[in-house]
């Protein structure tokens, strides 16, 4: 997976995560804080192979996170099968 653009800035715009998964599937979205910390969570019920999914870089409450990196996990179910992958995500403002 990755995601576009790369590094971002929230206050400007936003960032297409692309999961590269071969089939239909739901798809659940963690995003985690350098210490681990959940800060976000996106769920998209049918996601096609050529979907992608946007993030505006704002934590649960709605506020914009502060620059960093953020680690994104992905975790997408067909019904019989399970894939996780990850991605790293950069907010800059600068």
């Amino acid at each position: 997976p990755y995601n576009y653009p790369n590094p971002f800035a929230p206050r400007n715009t936003s960032t297409r995560i692309v999961p590269n998964i071969t089939k239909s599937a739901a798809i659940k979205i963690r995003i985690y804080n350098f210490n681990s910390e959940e800060v976000a969570h996106i769920q998209q019920a049918a996601f096609g192979s050529a979907d992608t999914i946007e993030w505006d870089g704002k934590d649960s409450s709605g506020r914009i996170l502060a620059d960093g990196i953020y680690f994104a996990k992905l975790t997408a179910t067909d019904g019989t099968e399970i894939a996780v992958k990850h991605v790293k995500i950069a907010i800059s403002t600068k």
